[in-house]
């Protein structure tokens, strides 16, 4: 059923590492694959150098290390990958969502609230979260794929901070088909969100870093601490 022209709604961005999950999806998913066997000690210990890095601000440009760790999946089909981010979102990620920020979707989804799940992490692990929380809308790293195999390649860019706002602006003008749009929502800790926290109209920073912490305090946003043990 389509919604109708007049419908008001609130747009509600959710980012997922150290958001709606506790820590990184994807270095979870790459211990998750060493412990199955699909990538070697060498690649994990690089991997493991590159989200510290990542963490305490020194590397930004992540498309170079994201297309490095996604070479082991050239030749995959979708149903193969899919099958494994089934396994590693029920072993490793469904109990290391925040309860907090479970409650917080579900209050909004109670309010009819739209939810968009926005994140760097790839698409396969950003929808299998999504199913998880029936939510419609995902804006994630999209992983390339030729003649239904995937290539081991991100398809474009890695969607980091700059291109969440770009791709979010990109939604909310083709959602204006359906409905209007009441308030924006974005929920996020890292400080390469800010640009999209700036656009929003209620940004709440959650768990955030150094940087994003000195943002809140000088923008008046509101800031979440979840439980992380």
């Amino acid at each position: 059923m389509s919604i109708k022209i007049n419908k008001h709604i609130n747009i509600i961005f959710f980012d997922i590492d150290n958001t709606l999950v506790n820590g990184y999806t994807q270095k979870y998913f790459l211990l998750f694959l060493f412990k199955r066997g699909y990538i070697g000690l060498s690649k994990i210990f690089l991997l493991y150098l590159w989200f510290f890095g990542y963490k305490i601000h020194l590397i930004k440009n992540i498309d170079p290390i994201m297309n490095y760790f996604l070479k082991f999946l050239k030749n995959f089909k979708k149903n193969q990958l899919d099958l494994i981010v089934k396994d590693f979102f029920n072993n490793s990620i469904k109990n290391r969502i925040f309860k907090e920020a479970a409650q917080i979707i579900k209050e909004h989804q109670r309010g009819g609230d739209c939810i968009v799940f926005i994140s760097t992490v790839i698409s396969p692990i950003a929808e299998v979260l999504a199913h998880f929380f029936h939510v419609n809308h995902v804006i994630a790293t999209k992983l390339e794929i030729n003649a239904g195999l995937y290539t081991g390649k991100i398809c474009g860019k890695v969607l980091d901070g700059g291109n969440k706002l770009k791709f979010a602006k990109f939604f909310l003008e083709s959602m204006k088909k359906e409905f209007v749009v009441r308030k924006t929502f974005f929920y996020s800790d890292h400080y390469s969100d800010i640009p999209l926290l700036n656009f929003v109209n209620e940004p709440y920073a959650v768990n955030p870093d150094d940087i994003l912490v000195k943002a809140a305090k000088k923008n008046n946003w509101q800031v979440l601490t979840f439980n992380k043990q």
